[in-house]
């Protein structure tokens, strides 16, 4: 009936087909969304190293789990950077749900920064010290899904919520 050519030509075609569909779907309705970072802690901070710790939190709106294959993540206090986050350790992101991800930051304290402890400085007067999350991450679902996804955050906190 059909000419062998087509035949084999209609093997090869019929399963592209269907994975550039099944391609275009899953990204076209889904994602990978930042929600925000929570549970912000300076453990240790004088005058010369500073840890902060948190957990960032992603939801995978797609139907199928994703990794995470790499995670960047630059923190700022008061606008001065103190360090860099990086983790390249494999996280499964579930199907449509929330992961929580620990963050873990052993920085060095710049001479800018003393001025939070020092001469009267923002902490000692009871203000608020703004901390910055910018990063990034690396994420992949099947082969399929193959995204890099932006993130910023920030959040206040007062020498009370240290303690």
């Amino acid at each position: 009936m059909f000419h062998p050519k087509i035949k084999a030509f209609s093997f090869l075609l019929l399963p592209l087909l269907l994975l550039v569909n099944l391609s275009t779907g899953i990204q076209a309705q889904s994602k990978i969304e930042f929600v925000k970072i929570k549970d912000v802690k300076i453990n240790k901070f004088n005058l010369n190293k500073i840890e902060i710790s948190g957990r960032l939190v992603l939801f995978n709106h797609l139907r199928l789990g994703a990794k995470i294959k790499s995670i960047q993540v630059d923190v700022y206090v008061e606008g001065s950077h103190v360090g860099t986050i990086y983790d390249s350790y494999v996280k499964v992101l579930r199907k449509r749900q929330a992961t929580d991800i620990p963050l873990q930051l052993d920085g060095k304290v710049k001479a800018n920064l003393s001025k939070l402890f020092t001469n009267g400085g923002l902490l000692i007067r009871g203000q608020t010290v703004k901390i910055e999350y910018k990063g990034k991450i690396h994420v992949k679902a099947l082969g399929i899904v193959n995204k890099r996804l932006y993130f910023e955050d920030d959040l206040f906190l007062k020498l009370s919520d240290l303690m």
